[in-house]
């Protein structure tokens, strides 16, 4: 089987699934390569195949099938399903279930029985039975379930339900790594996403769906951003393959709910519809084109820059949302001390986004941020600011707590908003070279960074003998600096474009940093009781759980409750620390909890719960203590490794 590559193998599985006659052109689209490879790679298959008296039969203008009887299918299949498998290939055990539960959702609410599958996909019934249950778990959290009858298995639950998991499947294959690929016009999709739903609605219906897209945006008077493009038109395919299929089962309440709608997107909406069914020659009814609304009163515009006028957009902004705004600019602005209110681009920026963001908490619509890894690993000072912010105010407001892919999104403005608050700074410039060298540097910092004020550029001994640092933001050197008490970022004396994200990196870590010593926590000290902190470790304690904790915290001191899950909101900001927040309608008094847990592998987590009686000034403070803790790296690897209360009440020094 090692004579064959992974792309020649998923042509001739695709080969197999299809059993007629295809164009070229279609395996090109469904394997995601140009037809000129296919043609070359269907030289290497013939070879192969005639080893095993299987034939390529070739039909002019038709295409091309496999000349294969049931039991070479079989065997075939074995042997491109030996070996290791990798999650993308067409011949996994991932993909084969990735399939599996496309074809149900697709074709929901029709049955499945056991024996069809195993024969479609030529594995054994013990194999598709492990499949379905794979599915059943993975479908879970989309609130749908496999139903089993007479006539087989079948995958039920809402149509709004059944679209979401098809949308979340889609958005998973198109973060997959795919070839390059070329030939490709200019699109908003980039050549995996394109080439991904070209494979799943074939490459005519992708191009026809975004021309009604782009005539939509004309009328909406702006240009969706990537992600909510990539949303609507995978959301309008969807939305063609089911109706084709038929049986699709509607909730009678929608009916009522599209009374409740802008007039001016549904009236945009119900001209999709119009649009849909002229070019796909299908009937739209009312229920699809209120859930087409759903997805465009969702969509957030491009992101937006200084010269960009949203005075329009911004015109029907309810004083809700405006305030959450003003919001979470404020409240960041005084944990990290930085001016962010006046920023006006930050301010508009942040509205555009909860705007569609509150629409998509309203209809429970979800979005993928592809890179929210990097961002909490780039970002993480930010991000965890951030996410603790939003999960507070929107507590304030009784709206639930956010996803991390939007706060991934929230990130980006606030992000760009702190590094625009650098630009006034004076910096001092420490170099060991020469007079040459040291003006080559000089120039190279102002290039980066024209609007900061270089003070001097001096050598370690001027700076050893006392030069005054009163007025020094930064000092940014070529050598090593000891017994300075002022950030220092170390760079090349030639500045490269390393040096410039290590210099940013630097001072907004000093910016962010905690102000704070371990043992200044005013706020946790005085509301945080010995009683409340939950100690788990491989050596020590039990494996407890932070749910019984919170319950305990809820029980002593606001009501009895059976089930924590529905008084908190909660934000796991990463794998090392969470917080969760009894939601204020309960709290009569100010709580503070602390669950720790380490393990001998030197992992670490911190679980902090609070409650906080309406104070703004204690709750101000209690917000900036948690960051500065999340921010405190060192100090909360300590607390989190500490053997007993005991040990955290002197390492914080509460009473």
């Amino acid at each position: 089987m090692h004579s064959l590559l992974s792309r020649q193998k998923e042509i001739i599985i695709y080969l197999m699934d299809k059993g007629d006659y295809i164009p070229v052109k279609n395996i090109a689209e469904n394997i995601r390569v140009s037809e000129k490879t296919v043609y070359r790679e269907l030289k290497a298959i013939e070879e192969y195949l005639k080893s095993r008296y299987i034939f390529l039969e070739k039909r002019p203008g038709t295409g091309i099938k496999l000349n294969i009887t049931k039991e070479q299918k079989m065997k075939l299949n074995f042997e491109l399903h030996a070996g290791k498998e990798n999650k993308n290939d067409y011949m996994s055990t991932e993909y084969r279930r990735q399939k599996i539960l496309t074809e149900f959702l697709s074709n929901s609410p029709k049955a499945y029985s056991i024996q069809q599958l195993s024969e479609k996909y030529y594995i054994s019934r013990a194999s598709i039975v492990n499949d379905l249950k794979y599915i059943e778990d993975r479908i879970k959290q989309y609130d749908l379930r496999l139903e089993r009858n007479k006539n087989g298995t079948m995958l039920t639950g809402s149509e709004m339900n059944i679209r979401k998991a098809i949308l979340g499947i889609i958005n998973e294959l198109m973060t997959a790594n795919h070839e390059n690929k070329n030939g490709l016009r200019e699109s908003r999709l980039n050549d995996e996403n394109l080439y991904e739903l070209f494979g799943q609605f074939g490459r005519e219906e992708v191009e026809a769906v975004a021309k009604i897209l782009k005539d939509t945006e004309q009328k909406l008077n702006y240009t969706m951003g990537e992600i909510y493009y990539i949303n609507m038109i995978t959301h309008i395919l969807i939305l063609i393959k089911r109706l084709r299929n038929g049986n699709i089962l509607y909730e009678n309440k929608m009916r009522r709910d599209i009374r409740k709608t802008d007039k001016r997107i549904y009236t945009i909406s119900q001209e999709m519809s119009g649009k849909i069914t002229e070019t796909f020659k299908i009937e739209v009814p009312e229920e699809e084109t209120y859930f087409i609304y759903q997805y465009l009163i969702s969509s957030g515009m491009e992101i937006i820059n200084a010269g960009t006028d949203t005075s329009e957009l911004l015109l029907d902004t309810s004083p809700v949302i405006m305030e959450i705004a003003e919001e979470i600019i404020r409240k960041i602005s005084e944990i990290v001390d930085f001016k962010l209110t006046p920023d006006k681009q930050l301010y508009e920026s942040l509205i555009l986004h909860l705007k569609a963001m509150m629409n998509r908490l309203k209809y429970n619509i979800s979005i993928k941020n592809p890179i929210l890894e990097d961002i909490k690993k780039e970002f993480s000072a930010i991000y965890g600011l951030v996410g603790l912010v939003t999960l507070d105010t929107l507590e304030k407001y009784n709206i639930r707590a956010i996803s991390p892919d939007e706060i991934g999104y929230l990130t980006f403005y606030f992000q760009a908003a702190v590094e625009q608050n650098m630009k006034q700074k004076r910096v001092l410039v420490v170099c060991s070279s020469g007079v040459g060298s040291s003006h080559l540097l000089r120039g190279r910092i102002r290039h980066s960074f024209p609007e900061w004020d270089i003070a001097d550029v001096i050598s370690t001994g001027r700076l050893k003998a006392g030069y005054d640092l009163k007025d020094i933001d930064l000092i940014i050197s070529t050598i090593n600096i000891s017994g300075i008490d002022m950030p220092i970022a170390y760079v090349t004396a030639l500045f490269n474009e390393a040096d410039v994200r290590n210099v940013t990196e630097i001072y907004l870590k000093n910016a962010l940093k905690s102000k704070n010593t371990a043992f200044s926590f005013k706020g946790i000290k005085k509301f945080l009781n010995k009683r409340y902190i939950q100690i788990e470790n491989e050596i020590f304690s039990e494996k407890t759980n932070v749910k019984k904790l919170i319950k305990k915290i809820i029980n002593e001191n606001y009501l009895e409750i059976r089930n924590a899950k529905e008084y908190i909101s909660e934000i796991h900001i990463n794998e090392s620390f969470s917080v969760y927040l009894i939601k204020k309608d309960i709290v009569t008094k100010t709580c503070v909890g602390f669950r720790i847990k380490s393990s001998a592998a030197g992992e670490y987590k911190a679980d902090i719960i609070i409650g906080v009686k309406d104070n703004d000034e204690i709750h101000r403070q209690l917000l900036r203590e948690i960051f500065e803790l999340y921010n405190n790296k060192e100090l909360l690897k300590k607390i989190c490794f500490c053997r007993n209360t005991n040990e955290i009440s002197e390492l914080i020094n509460l009473n």
